[in-house]
């Protein structure tokens, strides 16, 4: 189970058809725009990306695809708790979000019960980390060496 991977799926003439990421249980849904064969590639960071040949028909496919760690690909770890209110409560089920430099969404993940969150093999880098469960806020994130720990969110509701 892989949130945030990124699934593509390309017609036989090499047209890209079809593309979403993978929700936190690792499930994804792509649509394919008639019956037929199509190939799937999946891509996420610290693994290898892998392709792999699918029919598609009338009914949906189940199709589950395993994307091998990246050799030597032990990433950066990111992990906080998210708290709201004056008395910096526990705010669980808050979803994040880690936004590259380019403004791609890398992962996404909702608090635990206790109002914690990890994302785990994030390469080294410059994101924006954006919380929400009450206004939004966006904290600037640099990711170095094994990762952040502590990177905590307090939500404020105006």
């Amino acid at each position: 189970m892989l949130g945030g991977a990124a699934l593509t799926l390309i017609a036989p003439d090499g047209r890209q058809v079809g593309r979403t990421l993978s929700q936190p249980d690792g499930r994804y849904a792509l649509h394919a725009p008639a019956g037929g064969p199509y190939v799937l590639i999946a891509a996420a960071d610290g693994h290898q990306p892998q392709a792999a040949p699918v029919t598609a028909g009338a009914a949906p496919v189940a199709y589950g695809i395993r994307l091998p760690r990246a050799a030597g690909a032990a990433g950066a770890q990111v992990r906080g708790t998210v708290s709201a209110g004056e008395g910096g409560r526990p705010l669980p089920d808050a979803r994040l979000t880690l936004v590259d430099a380019a403004g791609n969404v890398v992962r996404t993940t909702l608090t635990d019960a206790e109002g914690a969150y990890a994302f785990t093999d994030v390469t080294a880098g410059d994101y924006s980390l954006i919380a929400s469960g009450y206004p939004p806020v966006a904290s600037p994130l640099a990711v170095e060496g094994h990762g952040t720990d502590g990177f905590d969110v307090h939500l404020v509701h105006p």
